[in-house]
């Protein structure tokens, strides 16, 4: 009997566990539209239009929102800019460009402000591109590089995603991530980052490739405001032509492209 009773208490404990752990337990799929919604009413507080979170699209959502609630500062939106120049085929002045028309460049800035004093304690650099059109080398790997004034900051930090989206369905595929840049130098960086498709997952459907990075800049100034930071910055994506691999160099304090024959796009950043 005794035996018995330790088996009924046993089975006891087991349901009593199964049914404590099923009150607290929700289905991950239930939670996923409630919770990106959260994560853009947060970013629509700290002032970010809505047109910046169309352009950089609903799978950098997340990391963005990650990059300013978990940051440890006020997140203060600044501003942003898109690059949507229509380019003239054959244009001589533009060789060695991508034309604008098929590929879309976006750039935001966001203010780390400590919560105490008011100080500026980082800028949080977000960049984005878009594909309008299929790249003439769909399936290879570009590189990306942005410069920066080095007497103004240093790098804090630096992520980036590359990927496809499913223009029938608007399922988002990520294709590449970056922790950190592939070369640094005191006033740049440089990263790559593949660009290509499933076949598995897309069955000769239309795709449009997307991406972006999040860079973190810190001043050297501990005393520094958004107003004495004033400055320019430039962002480069450049795609190897022909299939022809491209690499990274350094050239005075930047980082920059160098080797093998490419196309390229630089956006000028304003912070201000």
């Amino acid at each position: 009997m005794l035996r018995r009773k330790n088996i009924k208490k046993g089975l006891l404990f087991l349901l009593t566990a199964i049914m404590t752990c099923s009150l607290f337990y929700l289905p991950a799929s239930a939670e996923p539209a409630a919770v990106e919604e959260d994560m853009i009413q947060y970013l629509l507080s700290v002032g970010t239009e809505q047109g910046f979170l169309d352009e950089i699209g609903s799978e950098r959502i997340q990391r963005l929102y990650i990059d300013l609630a978990e940051s440890g500062y006020k997140a203060v939106f600044v501003g942003y800019e898109t690059e949507t120049v229509e380019v003239i085929e054959g244009d001589p002045r533009l060789r060695g460009q991508i034309s604008t028309n098929s590929l879309r460049l976006t750039h935001g800035f966001y203010n780390l402000v400590d919560w105490n004093t008011g100080r500026l304690g980082g800028v949080q650099v977000v960049t984005s591109y878009r594909w309008l059109n299929l790249p003439t080398t769909p399936f290879n790997t570009d590189a990306h590089t942005f410069a920066f004034d080095r007497n103004l900051f240093t790098i804090g930090g630096m992520f980036a995603e590359s990927g496809f989206t499913v223009n029938r369905t608007g399922q988002w595929h990520s294709v590449d991530l970056v922790n950190g840049p592939a070369l640094a130098s005191e006033g740049g960086l440089g990263w790559f980052l593949r660009r290509q498709v499933n076949n598995s997952i897309t069955r000769d459907q239309a795709v449009t490739f997307s991406g972006g990075a999040h860079i973190l800049l810190r001043p050297r100034n501990a005393n520094a405001t958004s107003s004495s930071l004033r400055s320019q910055m430039f962002y480069t994506y450049a795609q190897p032509s022909a299939g022809v691999g491209i690499s990274l160099g350094i050239s005075g304090a930047s980082v920059v492209v160098t080797g093998g024959n490419h196309n390229r796009q630089t956006l000028i950043l304003n912070y201000q």
